[in-house]
């Protein structure tokens, strides 16, 4: 925790960490490990301990959607009569469609591994892409 500054604290997630719950609280031998550290009591009590006790497949995809949404804010898109020709953008990640978006795009072509001519993207990068910009997507 402290070797990587981790200020907000430590969160530990996951199937286990749900079930497991109880045997991870306050008194348990993993929260007495974390803190006791001699000399660094002061600085461990200071960086807190999370159980995330969410189950399911989805709470990664929730990290990955929080992140996108404090980097980018929507951007309200111009009437479709103010555009002209419609434009497909072909983009790879988040930060493509939000600027495709930006740019003026009418749609997004969301593609993984351009360089290989576009692939299928994940359903994960799907789903944020969906959720961070307002234009049609076509995967």
């Amino acid at each position: 925790a402290l070797r990587f500054q981790a200020l907000g604290g430590v969160f530990l997630a996951g199937g286990v960490t749900a079930k497991l719950a109880a045997r991870l609280g306050a008194g348990s031998a993993l929260r007495d490990a974390y803190l006791g550290k001699g000399r660094s009591v002061a600085a461990y009590e200071g960086c807190p301990l999370y159980l995330v006790t969410r189950e399911g497949d989805e709470l990664a995809l929730d990290g990955a959607w929080e992140c996108a949404r404090r980097a980018f804010q929507p951007v309200p898109r111009p009437p479709p009569a103010s555009r002209g020709v419609p434009l497909e953008v072909c983009v790879d990640c988040v930060a493509s469609a939000v600027a495709a978006e930006r740019g003026g795009a009418s749609r997004l072509e969301l593609c993984a591994n351009l360089l290989e001519g576009g692939t299928t993207p994940s359903a994960g990068l799907l789903r944020v892409v969906l959720r961070t910009c307002s234009l049609p997507v076509h995967a």
